[in-house]
């Protein structure tokens, strides 16, 4: 099934623009961009890439506060690109710009105000224009009435990028941009993490599961922004580390027709033989050659397939376009057992295929989708082009829709714990003929992707990664404060989520702003995702946003489109006091620290440095949930970022030490801080020991857990 083209390319003299447009349709792809000649397109290597970024017109971010919760979307989204295993890549932010889309000046530019400046093809939600050079040397862009000044570039290779800007669509349809995953929204993120795949000088691919799809999801406020196997092995190889050539190796070969004729821009795919998930894709040059770099060692299956939809040759650069998709899915070898290919660390196999002859009715999986029986007695059919994220430890009813389908076609969906049923026909409303079958993922299903094969004894059609197992969440309750450990919540408060399932790995933040997604999920509270700062198979820390209003609300996990665990209601009142613990010699040890020295107030010898606090001392008290602030801090932002106003409590609470009311000398949002309250109070004359309790009570009468703090005289 075609689709609208994904990229175009256009040139000026000497300096070449690559111009990708990301489209609102459901599907996904890691093949690097390529000059004219067939040079990786990619930035000199261990050099650092700046940026700077246009954050307004975003709707309902125009403010100065709110324009750094886009920045910080900004940062997130690129933060995968630059930790991945034996790649070196670093990317630096340089802050905000005024600037918007225009004439090459030699920087990085990601804006979102271009609606005047450039013209977005119809349904485009954003673009990255890459200039690179075609050959070595002095560079200038050719003057002309619209860029009058010619920028000058000095480039060190045939291929290296010179500058990036990506724009964002201001006017995306009946949608627009969230960086929070507000709902019916476009999920900003992802949409910039693929985009920042390009700055780096990726290709679409034909992978369904990566996040270089030459498409989009639209309206869920929740796009997959993870990058898969297939994507962070291609940015090995584009940007390596000094570990990369020991630890990877590849699978190179040639791809012909029966005649023996090279075939252009074939895909060819590696999945490993263990699971099926895909590793590694590249499409053949013209003379039908590839080599797929950068694959960690283990065993492989390939096969090649055509580009004839849903992801087809026109989302790619001029180099691929121009290839052909008349021949069949070709799998080494064409018939029997798959080959196994053992790659080693360091070394290369060769894979050469030779396609089978394009049938007549050659397979061609157009949709997929699940069929879910409605509780009125109906069926809910959901089907698109995107894969199918399924939460393990369920069962499934999927189908395919295909215009070439016929009785003898039957599925097969690989993946490590995945068991299926037989194939079946049946039919959606619209009286179109499906294949259908009932998959069942174990407790322990291999997370990640895995492919999906349609065949009959003449064709085979596949769709790379069209399959993602995810975890299935499971909250218990009830969900705990963070700071006071109990259940008591507010908007501000930061929340322990205890359950089963609830993350892919242990990940925590690396400083603000705050990720709205760790360990491959997201946390949503209410109507908008919630900044997350720790999350592990058995307990997410998350923020309960500020801007979250009523007397309770529900709180999810997501684990990806359309997948998520169970969800749990919680109260919530305007303030949910608690104190935080550093623990060392008692349970209830307070995060109280000496002013003057920032010492913790405990005994000699129980933290580095510590003393008691003496009366007349201002200590600094670290807490949670204490109310509303001024100015009002969008959640995940740092307190007093960018050089904006540090936020102050709007009501004081009240603060005992020892049963006695400590003054106050600041009560607001610690700097620098996520989520977190910082109270400077005077240690009052009173009791005196290595336990003195300390109480914070809010102006509605909510009281603290408990902590204690050393005082002597």
């Amino acid at each position: 099934m075609n689709r609208p083209p994904g990229s175009r390319m256009f040139s000026i003299l000497l300096v070449f623009f690559l111009s990708f447009g990301l489209f609102p349709l459901r599907c996904f792809a890691g093949v690097v961009l390529r000059t004219q000649q067939g040079q990786p397109i990619h930035w000199k290597r261990n050099t650092p890439i700046p940026y700077v970024v246009n954050p307004g017109g975003v709707p309902g971010f125009s403010g100065e506060l709110e324009r750094l919760v886009v920045l910080g979307a900004i940062q997130e989204a690129l933060r995968p690109w630059t930790e991945i295993p034996d790649s070196n890549v670093v990317v630096v932010g340089e802050g905000t710009s005024d600037s918007t889309l225009g004439c090459p000046d030699g920087r990085n530019l990601v804006t979102f105000q271009d609606s005047q400046t450039f013209s977005f093809p119809p349904g485009v939600l954003a673009v990255a224009k890459v200039t690179y050079a075609p050959d070595a040397g002095l560079i200038r862009s050719d003057p002309s009435e619209a860029c009058p000044q010619a920028h000058p570039y000095n480039a060190e290779f045939a291929g290296q990028i010179l500058e990036v800007d990506i724009a964002f669509n201001p006017n995306p349809g009946d949608s627009s941009f969230s960086p929070v995953g507000a709902d019916n929204s476009i999920d900003l993120v992802a949409v910039a993490a693929h985009e920042f795949g390009h700055l780096l000088g990726l290709d679409h691919t034909g992978v369904f599961s990566s996040i270089m799809n030459p498409f989009a999801e639209t309206r869920a406020g929740f796009a997959s922004r993870a990058l898969r196997m297939d994507d962070s092995n291609t940015m090995a190889w584009l940007y390596p580390a000094a570990t990369f050539a020991a630890a990877r190796g590849s699978i190179s070969g040639a791809v012909t027709d029966s005649a023996g004729a090279p075939i252009q821009s074939a895909n060819v795919v590696a999945f490993s033989a263990s699971g099926g998930v895909p590793a590694g894709s590249q499409l053949t040059g013209p003379d039908g050659r590839y080599s797929m770099d950068g694959l960690p060692p283990g065993d492989y299956h390939v096969f090649a397939e055509p580009l004839d939809g849903p992801i087809s040759l026109s989302s790619f650069a001029d180099f691929y376009a121009a290839g052909s998709a008349n021949f069949a899915t070709t799998f080494l070898p064409a018939q029997g057992a798959f080959t196994t290919l053992s790659v080693p660390a360091g070394g290369s196999v060769t894979a050469n295929i030779t396609a089978t002859d394009r049938p007549a009715n050659v397979l061609n999986i157009a949709r997929l989708g699940i069929s879910t029986p409605l509780g009125s007695g109906g069926t809910l059919f959901s089907y698109g082009t995107s894969p199918l994220f399924l939460p393990r430890g369920n069962s499934y009813n999927i189908f395919v829709t295909d215009p070439n389908l016929s009785d003898d076609a039957h599925l097969t969906a690989l993946g490590n714990g995945i068991t299926a049923s037989a194939t079946t026909a049946a039919a959606l409303p619209n009286g179109q003929p499906i294949r259908q079958q009932t998959l069942t993922l174990s407790d322990s299903a291999q997370l990640g992707p895995s492919n999906l094969h349609l065949a009959n004894p003449g064709s085979t059609s596949v769709i790379p990664g069209g399959i993602i197992t995810t975890v299935n969440p499971t909250i218990g309750t009830p969900l705990r404060n963070s700071g006071g450990f109990g259940a008591s919540l507010a908007p501000g408060t930061l929340v322990s989520i205890f359950g089963t399932d609830l993350a892919n790995a242990t990940e925590g933040w690396r400083g603000p702003p705050a990720p709205t997604q760790l360990g491959g999920v997201r946390v949503k509270v209410g109507g908008r995702i919630a900044p997350v700062f720790f999350a592990s198979p058995g307990q997410i820390n998350a923020l309960i946003p500020y801007e979250t209003t009523g007397s309770s609300t529900a709180v999810t996990i997501l684990a990806g489109p359309n997948a998520a665990g169970n969800t749990v209601t919680v109260e919530l009142g305007p303030t949910a006091p608690g104190i935080f613990l550093v623990r060392g010699d008692r349970e209830d040890r307070g995060a109280v620290f000496n002013g003057l020295d920032n010492t913790v107030a405990a005994p000699e010898g129980v933290f580095p440095g510590s003393r008691p606090a003496r009366p007349g001392d201002v200590v600094v008290l670290y807490a949670a949930g204490l109310g509303p602030v001024t100015p009002a801090l969008p959640s995940g932002i740092a307190s007093g970022a960018n050089g904006t106003a540090i936020p102050l409590l709007n009501n004081l609470p009240s603060v005992t030490i020892g049963g006695r009311e400590a003054a106050i000398r600041f009560a607001g949002l610690a700097p620098g801080s996520v989520g977190l309250y910082q109270l400077n109070v005077v240690v009052p004359s009173g009791p005196t020991g290595n336990a003195v309790p300390v109480v914070i009570t809010t102006f509605e009468g909510q009281t603290s857990n408990t902590a204690t703090m050393a005082v002597s005289n």
